[in-house]
């Protein structure tokens, strides 16, 4: 049915209504470029849509433009003069009523943040949710920052902004930093650690 039918079928409220944290799903994804050339557009591939689509909070790195996402909010960062990098944090229209949009320019393209309201669970403090892409420090970008005296640390970056910020939120700091984790696994799925933190 299409809008212009509406006037005979009352409108749902899309007020969200209080939502269980424990439930609020969160994904972090480097997605390697959203418009590869070998791949396609994410928005079209199965894999990415079905993932995305059971998601409240989605973080993107490697996006290396701005995205449009059905069904979210998205906001976006990009790298001046550069084809690489880029994140986005995408917000699902039910629940952005209860999050707002953190300025995070004056440190850094690759830092966005958000707040999510302690009314989404009655929690005590608010969420400060922070999405990072930092390059490896042999990658052309870096490279070419070095080179014309711009560079500036990704994580120093990073803990200059969280410095700036009132301090009194909960923090879920998500992102790629192309850590170097050794023997040890790169991949942390603990649903518990979350519930016991907040």
């Amino acid at each position: 049915m299409s809008d212009k039918d509406s006037s005979t079928h009352p409108r749902t409220s899309h007020v969200p209504h209080k939502r269980n944290l424990n439930h609020l799903r969160v994904l972090s994804w480097n997605i390697h470029d959203s418009n590869d050339k070998i791949t396609g557009s994410k928005l079209t591939d199965e894999v990415f849509i079905a993932t995305t689509s059971h998601c409240d909070i989605i973080c993107l790195q490697e996006t290396k433009r701005s995205l449009k996402i059905p069904g979210f909010k998205c906001f976006n960062s990009n790298r001046p003069d550069s084809r690489s990098g880029g994140v986005c944090i995408g917000v699902k229209h039910e629940i952005r009523s209860l999050i707002t949009h953190v300025n995070t320019k004056k440190f850094s393209p690759d830092i966005q943040a958000i707040r999510i309201s302690r009314n989404l669970n009655d929690l005590s403090k608010d969420i400060l949710l922070v999405n990072v892409y930092d390059s490896p420090v042999n990658s052309s970008y870096k490279q070419k920052l070095m080179a014309n005296g711009t560079f500036e640390d990704t994580l120093e970056s990073l803990g200059n902004f969280l410095d700036s910020q009132r301090g009194d939120d909960h923090l879920l700091l998500c992102g790629d930093f192309n850590a170097r984790t050794g023997n040890e696994n790169s991949i942390c799925i603990r649903e518990d650690l979350m519930q016991d933190n907040l």
